[in-house]
């Protein structure tokens, strides 16, 4: 009798310990490991911390300059845009260049008779032209007629890159500014319009939602 109820117990026991086991089991929970911070943050799971975007676009203000251009110091592209004046070659009239003393030109010890002179002149004079002039790249990173991709000084000499939707915008912005006209049709010189945004930065660039204003430049 007391070896049946020894059984019993047993049983008893055992059945009662697989129902716990099997209720802990059956949780959502199981075989995942707790973490201290379970929210979606942009910094989870990455080496150092990200700062977090805006959630609407903010304003930014600045001088619109050339993206391509190499030397993108502050001081430089403060500097106001070189006129086509200094471009052109001393002597040059708008269609010839003036004639040197006795038809010959001599520079640094060397002489170019009048018949070779002629003849590289027949080949510079088409390149002279303003219209070709205006679509070369500004030494102080103006926006010229060549320029594709754009990027804003702001105030405090911080650099943004537009983003391809911000160069459209910019591109279009310019079809309404007189002296963006003037430089598109070869009758003016590079230029650095004040420009405001609406966008959202994101390390060096600028995601444009809208161009707000582009006006004189501020270097004139």
């Amino acid at each position: 009798m007391r070896l049946f109820t020894m059984i019993v117990l047993t049983a008893l026991g055992l059945t009662q310990t697989y129902q716990i086991t099997r209720q802990q089991n059956m949780v959502r929970t199981r075989g995942q490991t707790p973490v201290a911070d379970p929210s979606q943050s942009l910094n989870r799971g990455r080496m150092g911390s990200q700062v977090m975007l805006p959630m609407h676009p903010l304003t930014y203000s600045g001088i619109l300059v050339d993206a391509a251009c190499v030397d993108r110091t502050p001081d430089l592209l403060r500097q106001p845009p070189e006129s086509l004046a200094a471009k052109q070659p001393a002597g040059y009239t708008g269609s010839v260049l003036a004639a040197p003393i006795g038809g010959a030109a001599s520079a640094f010890g060397i002489t170019v008779d009048p018949q070779t002179l002629a003849a590289e002149r027949a080949d510079v004079l088409p390149h002279l032209n303003p219209e070709v002039l205006s679509r070369q790249s500004d030494p102080s990173c103006a926006v010229t007629a060549s320029t594709s991709a754009f990027a804003l000084l702001l105030n405090d000499n911080r650099l943004f890159n537009l983003d391809a939707g911000g160069n459209t915008l910019a591109a279009a912005a310019l079809l309404t500014n007189p002296a963006a006209v003037a430089m598109l049709n070869g009758k003016g010189p590079g230029i650095k319009p004040y420009t405001v945004t609406k966008a959202l930065p994101y390390g060096d660039r600028l995601y444009v939602d809208r161009i707000l204003q582009l006006g004189p430049s501020p270097t004139t």
